[in-house]
């Protein structure tokens, strides 16, 4: 049953009242399920860690590390070819690392970064787990209509935190200030009220960054949305936009063609890490971590991230070179100079996951995303209260 409009409320406010109400039971299922999983991923790193410490992580090392190029040979005797290596900073204690195949299959091997000495492999015991949990947060183990009954859901919960918002400001401003406390020795009742309330004005916004780039994930209309109104353009392919699926798969074809005369003209060219290292630190010569990718196809494109923390909010700023099979800088991609849509682009998911700026923003997130889950529990109390207390001041048939 609708309830009735209260003396002196205004229509708007009596229709987000009622939108909140019902769309919070029509989605609150779903948004538990999504932030409880997304509760427990957001330490999938840190927990992978812990369980491959003995191989991960090492003692304080020095300045030099050991060559790059020489563990490769290493690694690709033992366990053939590669295609990633991540190189950690100086003061992070940890290993350097060489991997085959996929992210989430081949093989990890761990060196220590000044000796060079082997310590493990990863096992990423762990993985099989957060595999699970990822799906469970994605699509309800649903495939692609448990995507698109998450974004839905997620969809709803926007607005939700939007009417939420509206229903938390007062009538009065000189009532403000109780709108921002939880009377912790209330009763059970009004202690539920405020936790709805309160944490859900607190968390709002941190909710929000969260859900939206949830959306940008979900839904390809809204990663448009989003980059269009950041300034970029569309990027997205769909099975009527013919004339640009040509038109990339010419330019394609030509790049493919390209180096397939470099391969023809200097197939002795042999390309050191150790030289694309080197390139990349002169051009972004703060600390930070390297992440090395090199493409599977005949393009031999290899990609190195190097990360840079050293801003006031360890915010996490991703600089790109790419090379080619020669080991000729083909593009450079420095974050600062980036549009504001690539930019976006560039740090969507961990803006998502909360890695943006280190451990202390991944619990933060960790704590945001559980208030979360509580909001449709707390949610469903509050109607709950309100209809037995409207099923008991229904006069009683005599």
């Amino acid at each position: 049953m609708l309830r009735r409009k209260r003396k002196n409320e205004s229509y708007f406010k009596y229709i987000m009242g009622l939108s909140h109400l019902w769309l919070g039971l029509l989605s609150g299922i779903v948004v538990v399920v999504t932030s409880l999983s997304g509760c427990l991923y957001a330490f999938r790193q840190q927990i992978n860690d812990y369980a491959d410490r003995s191989c991960v992580k090492t003692e304080t090392f020095g300045n030099d590390f050991f060559p790059v190029d020489s563990l490769v040979k290493t690694f690709e005797l033992e366990y053939g070819k590669h295609n990633r290596i991540f190189i950690p900073e100086f003061d992070d204690n940890r290993s350097i690392q060489i991997s085959s195949g996929d992210r989430d299959g081949g093989v990890t091997a761990c060196y220590h970064p000044e000796t060079g000495v082997f310590l493990g492999l990863k096992k990423n015991g762990a993985e099989a787990f957060f595999r699970f949990i990822l799906d469970l947060h994605r699509n309800l183990l649903l495939g692609n209509t448990g995507k698109f009954i998450v974004g839905c859901a997620i969809l709803i919960f926007v607005f939700l935190l939007i009417s939420g918002f509206v229903l938390w400001l007062p009538a009065k401003l000189n009532q403000l200030k109780k709108s921002f406390a939880i009377k912790w020795k209330a009763r059970f009742y009004r202690l539920n009220y405020d936790l709805h309330n309160v944490l859900g004005f607190y968390s709002m916004l941190m909710l929000m960054l969260i859900a939206l780039t949830g959306l940008y994930v979900s839904f390809t209309w809204v990663k448009n949305t989003i980059i269009v109104g950041l300034g970029g353009e569309s990027i997205v392919i769909t099975d009527d936009n013919t004339a640009l699926k040509e038109k990339l798969a010419n330019a394609f074809n030509t790049l493919m063609d390209a180096v397939s005369a470099e391969k023809t003209q200097d197939s002795e060219v042999v390309v050191f890490y150790s030289d694309l290292i080197s390139t990349v630190n002169s051009q972004f010569p703060n600390q930070g971590s390297l992440s090395i990718s090199i493409s599977n196809d005949d393009l031999m494109i290899t990609s190195i991230v190097k990360n840079d923390r050293n801003n006031w909010l360890n915010f996490y700023v991703p600089n790109k070179i790419e090379f080619n099979s020669k080991g000729e800088v083909i593009r450079e991609l420095r974050y600062a100079d980036l549009k504001l849509s690539d930019q976006f682009m560039a740090v969507a998911k961990p803006l998502h996951t909360g890695e943006i700026m280190g451990l202390w923003s991944t619990i933060l997130y960790f704590i945001v995303t559980l208030v979360a889950a509580t909001l449709p529990v707390t949610g469903f109390i509050i109607w709950w209260k309100k209809g037995s207390k409207a099923d008991k001041a229904k006069p009683s048939a005599k």
